[in-house]
C-alpha cells in the first residue's frame, strides 16, 4: 500500500466551499420559490388565475434549473480541484439547458400567459442574483 502526501489545507478548503455552496443553493431555491409565490399571489389579486399560474410556472422553471445545477455539482466522486472545476462548468451548462427546455415546455402549455411566465422567470432570476451577490 502506497502512502501519498495529502495537502489537508486544500482538501478542507474544498470541503468548506462545497458546504457553503450547498447552503447557498438551498437559500437560493427557497428565495426563488418565495418570490415566485408572492408575485403570483399579487398577480392573482390584480389579474386572473391563469396569469398567476404563469408567473408561478416561470419561477418554478428557474427553481428546477438551480436544483439541476446542484444535482450535477454534488455527483460523486469529488476527487480533485480540477474535476470540481469541470463539474461546475457542466453544472452551469445543465442549468442553462434545463431553463431553456423548461421555458420551451411552459410556453407550449395551452392558455399560458407568456408575458407573465417571463415575469416570473425574471423575478426568480433576480432573486437568484440577490442571494448570490449578498
Amino acid at each position: 500500500m502506497r502512502s501519498e502526501n495529502v495537502n489537508m489545507r486544500a482538501v478542507m478548503a474544498q470541503a468548506t466551499g462545497l458546504l457553503q455552496l450547498k447552503q447557498q443553493i438551498r437559500v437560493i431555491v427557497a428565495t426563488m420559490f418565495s418570490v415566485s409565490s408572492i408575485v403570483a399571489l399579487l398577480v392573482a389579486i390584480v389579474a386572473d388565475g391563469r396569469a398567476a399560474a404563469s408567473v408561478f410556472g416561470g419561477g418554478l422553471v428557474q427553481s428546477i434549473a438551480v436544483l439541476a445545477y446542484g444535482a450535477v455539482v454534488y455527483m460523486p466522486p469529488k476527487v480533485t480541484l480540477k474535476t470540481l472545476f469541470y463539474r461546475q462548468m457542466l453544472a452551469q451548462i445543465t442549468k442553462i439547458v434545463v431553463a431553456i427546455l423548461g421555458l420551451w415546455g411552459a410556453f407550449s402549455v395551452p392558455g399560458v400567459n407568456p408575458v407573465m411566465l417571463l415575469l416570473g422567470f425574471i423575478g426568480a432570476l433576480a432573486a437568484y442574483g440577490v442571494v448570490l451577490f449578498y
